[in-house]
């Protein structure tokens, strides 16, 4: 009975239920009563189908700028090859655009354009340098499962299209570009619950806090994770991004929390403006700091100032770096007159991401047992490798001798040795003295002119920190024995007559 129906034209479909209206009145009532109501996942939408797009005008679009991708083959053209990229990525929007404006149909002809010309183009893809394009057709996936979840196809379509899409989705991958999993899951299951394949709720929440836990990412990048593990995107992202466009929030909800997409789930209620059971939800099931940090910044900018504090303040006891969330909450807890709860959150975001200005904010705002709280603080600094914040922070205390020992014992950057230098001359000149001879004179027996203005630099600190300690006669015979002992360097010797 299905694929008799969904072979029927809109035209065809129309004047059928009219007629069966007609014989059975008593069907008028039901029938208005069910095109009143809001599609569930599970049905069919009959559109009037749209004049679609011109393929072959999107797919010459698409071979110019391969062409011009061809006449940028120079190792010195990147910057122009990017442009050609951010033009293919111009395409995908186009496609991405037509599926949100329920014209399905078109948006899935320009993606395949897109897919098949990748592969004509695949001479070129290299030239591009880096992952770009890899990440381009990346998000190829996504858009078209969002297409086939709206057309209307047969189960001889939906065969054909999978077949299709398959053997696309194998020369993609032997190029390391393949990711259509999510249209053939799209194809398989429609809009049926429980997908072979799908994460299950809350499944893949440790290999999130793993892949954080074990890799040198950003702050910033965090709360990209979930995309990193998924990064062709997902068969229940499909249905609720298209549930979501059609404004079919029931559905949403039913199935955002069946799938676990609590995130989704806190956010969707909150653009309802359902702000109390947004609230709730996220207490319950949110799991991660960047889960928590987003959603207050979104209670925050809409003016829910309590439940913004009630969801940042869960944030730091969730999985996850809390420096992004510390950061955020610091001042927003402090507008509120409550420091000790601002000292917290800056604290939190210390021991993540440990800088001065954290460090500054944190003394201000403790008002006892600063004493202690430093001494944890200055573990937690001496412990990184980074030596960066841990020198800040003692020529900020004026803890010089720790200072000048952590850049004297380890190998560490000629920036952070200068950084000591400068601060600590008019309080440790001969050490001065001692590193910068050390440093000049490395740098000067290289017998390299392009390093003879650094070798200078050191030894203005050499005569900097020898007039502190009244020995100008001292320098004039150590610059002396320098120009004796470099006479055969000409560079050189211009550099150290202007001392």
């Amino acid at each position: 009975m299905e694929d008799l129906v969904t072979q029927l034209t809109y035209e065809e479909l129309a004047v059928a239920v009219a007629g069966l209206m007609r014989a059975h009145p008593e069907l008028i009532t039901e029938v208005a009563a069910l095109l009143a109501k809001p599609a569930m996942p599970g049905a069919k939408v009959s559109r009037k189908r749209r004049n679609q797009v011109d393929a072959w005008d999107y797919r010459n679009m698409v071979r110019g700028i391969f062409r011009g991708l061809n006449d940028a083959r120079r190792p010195d053209d990147y910057q122009y090859r990017n442009g050609l990229a951010s033009d293919l990525g111009d395409v995908l929007e186009t496609a991405k655009q037509h599926v949100a404006d329920d014209d399905p149909e078109s948006g899935l002809a320009i993606l395949m354009v897109l897919a098949e010309e990748l592969l004509v183009g695949r001479d070129f893809l290299y030239d591009l340098g880096g992952s770009s394009l890899g990440d381009f057709a990346l998000g190829l996936g996504l858009p078209m499962a969002e297409a086939f979840l709206g057309m209307d196809l047969s189960a001889s379509e939906r065969e054909a299209w999978a077949e299709q899409i398959e053997g696309l989705d194998m020369q993609l991958s032997n190029l390391g570009m393949g990711d259509l999993n999510v249209a053939l899951a799209a194809l398989e299951h429609g809009w049926t619950s429980d997908p072979v394949g799908e994460t299950a709720p809350g499944q893949d929440q440790d290999d999130i806090q793993a892949l954080i836990d074990a890799s040198d990412i950003s702050d910033d990048d965090v709360a990209y994770i979930p995309n990193m593990l998924h990064s062709g995107g997902d068969l229940i992202d499909a249905r609720l991004n298209v549930l979501e466009r059609h404004g079919n929030s029931d559905d949403f909800l039913a199935e955002s929390k069946r799938a676990g997409r609590h995130l989704r789930t806190v956010w969707h209620l909150l653009d309802l403006k359902r702000t109390d059971e947004a609230v709730a939800h996220a207490v319950a099931h949110l799991t991660r700091t960047d889960e928590a940090y987003e959603t207050a910044k979104r209670l925050h900018e809409a003016a829910a100032i309590d439940d913004a504090i009630r969801i940042a303040e869960l944030g730091l006891t969730l999985a996850g770096r809390k420096s992004l969330l510390g950061e955020w909450l610091g001042p927003v807890e402090e507008a509120q007159g409550r420091e000790p709860q601002a000292l917290q959150a800056y604290c939190a975001a210390f021991y993540d991401h440990r800088k001065l200005d954290t460090y500054k904010t944190i003394k201000r705002l403790c008002r006892s047992g600063w004493a202690e709280l430093q001494a944890r603080l200055l573990q937690a600094l001496r412990a990184t490798p980074y030596r960066q914040p841990l020198i800040d922070v003692l020529l900020y205390e004026a803890l010089w001798d720790e200072a000048i020992a952590v850049v004297s014992s380890h190998r560490i950057e000629d920036r952070l040795v200068a950084q000591v230098v400068d601060v600590v001359t008019a309080h440790r000149p001969a050490w001065v003295v001692t590193a910068c001879q050390r440093e000049a004179e490395i740098t000067m027996d290289r017998k390299q002119a392009r390093f003879y203005e650094a070798a200078a630099d050191w030894l203005e600190r050499v005569k900097a920190a020898m007039e502190v300690m009244g020995q100008t006669d001292d320098w004039m015979a150590y610059l002396a024995r320098l120009k004796a002992a470099h006479n055969r360097q000409p560079s050189l010797q211009k550099v150290l007559r202007m001392l």
